[in-house]
């Protein structure tokens, strides 16, 4: 299985960003970022998608993010992958993870959602075959804290400060992922 579609998760819109809930979708910005030095994201209103894409390891690789709602993504992914004739196999789909320690990632193959409404709609929309690239972000602070204020909140000082810390080897087991003929499972 090889992926070329790497889509980050998030919800659009400037009050959204650097939330933990957004963390798949910064990370796609991250990872393009250190892999292309001008990119040229293209936007498509029909589509609810904007993208870019690069050549790596002899194929074309997209980078995706969905707009507007998190729990839209799916509906929104799939027009994209329709339009360019693409389906679940080729998706990595990067998440924030309630269950992935602050700072850690776990790559998935399984199609479970664990609770993830944007991972939900894709699964819905997209249907199974889809990898996933969990993004630590940890669990709720204290137990009695709505989970979507937790999800939708913005990294303490120390916390963002260990996702930069993480970003680089985040990347780098992303690049992995993207020069292998054939994914490994990990």
């Amino acid at each position: 299985m090889a992926f070329d579609v790497i889509v980050g998760l998030g919800n659009e819109g400037v009050s959204y960003r650097q939330t933990r809930h957004n963390l798949g979708a910064d990370f796609v910005d991250a990872c393009v970022a250190s892999l292309m030095p001008q990119p040229m994201w293209h936007t498509d209103s029909k589509l609810r998608c904007s993208w870019v894409h690069m050549n790596r390891s002899g194929r074309r690789c997209y980078f995706v993010k969905t707009m507007g709602f998190m729990n839209e993504s799916g509906q929104n992914l799939q027009l994209w992958l329709s339009f360019f004739k693409k389906n679940s196999q080729n998706v990595l789909l990067c998440c924030d993870d309630i269950t992935v320690p602050l700072g850690l990632l776990n790559v998935t193959l399984r199609p479970g959602t664990a609770g993830h409404h944007g991972v939900e709609d894709v699964l819905t929309h997209v249907g199974p075959g889809f990898a996933r690239f969990r993004l630590g972000i940890g669990p709720k602070k204290y137990p009695e804290m709505d989970l979507k204020d937790h999800v939708l909140g913005h990294f303490s000082e120390s916390e963002q400060q260990h996702i930069e810390k993480a970003l680089p080897s985040w990347i780098f087991q992303l690049k992995l992922l993207l020069d292998k003929a054939e994914n490994p499972r990990i």
